[in-house]
């Protein structure tokens, strides 16, 4: 009966596709493309400095200050960004959301140990671009943030704690292999048209991805829910 019902949830999923995806995508487009602009500033203005000049305990003393205020602004400005955008994502994607408090504290909290955890990223690895642990580092980011910003939505309260108990459920573990496969095959199509172009094969890449975000995010919410 479980299987049955994660099917229906599954083909449930699919109902997004209307003219309120729309403006999901253009605010998740928004939000992607402000929240990288500020991943890249801050790397441009501290983790090329510190590929020369490592952060250590000796470090001097304007040199620590810069860093904590740099970091405190670039988290200022990410919270912001994802409290403003992010919250009218999930409006328009499932028609559910919270007060801007609730978004902004939830944010701040969540965004915290993840920025901490990517500055000793760069600060371990040269050339983290290159890195495979980056690309771990963002994977796990948008598992586990995708189950909290969920999470938060139905109970604010429980949401920090609740991450990793319901990420271990089967019903979820099998939607994120679900949302994988369709994932692999959206790309798989997608590079079929690598012959038109690199612009046209780049805007369309860029056109599945966010077709697949709103998609899996409402598909992982009927989930949760449920």
């Amino acid at each position: 009966m479980a299987v049955k019902k994660k099917g229906f949830m599954f083909i449930e999923s699919f109902k997004t596709f209307n003219v309120r995806l729309f403006h999901a995508m253009l605010f998740d487009l928004i939000c992607l493309l402000i929240f990288f602009a500020i991943v890249a500033f801050y790397y441009m203005y501290f983790g090329r400095i510190t590929d020369a000049y490592p952060l250590t305990v000796n470090s001097g003393t304007w040199y620590i200050i810069s860093f904590i205020l740099l970091s405190a602004v670039a988290i200022v400005l990410q919270v912001v960004n994802l409290t403003i955008f992010k919250r009218l994502v999930y409006k328009y994607t499932v028609g559910r959301t919270q007060d801007m408090k609730t978004w902004f504290k939830f944010s701040l909290i969540w965004l915290i140990p993840w920025f901490i955890i990517f500055v000793f990223i760069i600060q371990a690895i040269k050339d983290v671009w290159r890195s495979p642990l980056l690309f771990i580092f963002w994977l796990l980011y948008l598992m586990f943030t995708s189950i909290a910003r969920t999470n938060m939505i139905k109970k604010p309260k429980e949401t920090i704690f609740n991450v990793f108990s319901t990420f271990f459920q089967w019903r979820v573990l099998l939607a994120y292999l679900l949302m994988a496969v369709i994932f692999f095959v959206a790309v798989a199509i997608s590079s079929w048209t690598f012959t038109l172009g690199s612009a046209v094969f780049a805007s369309i890449l860029l056109l599945v991805f966010l077709l697949y975000s709103a998609w899996s995010r409402y598909y992982l919410y009927l989930t949760i829910k449920n």
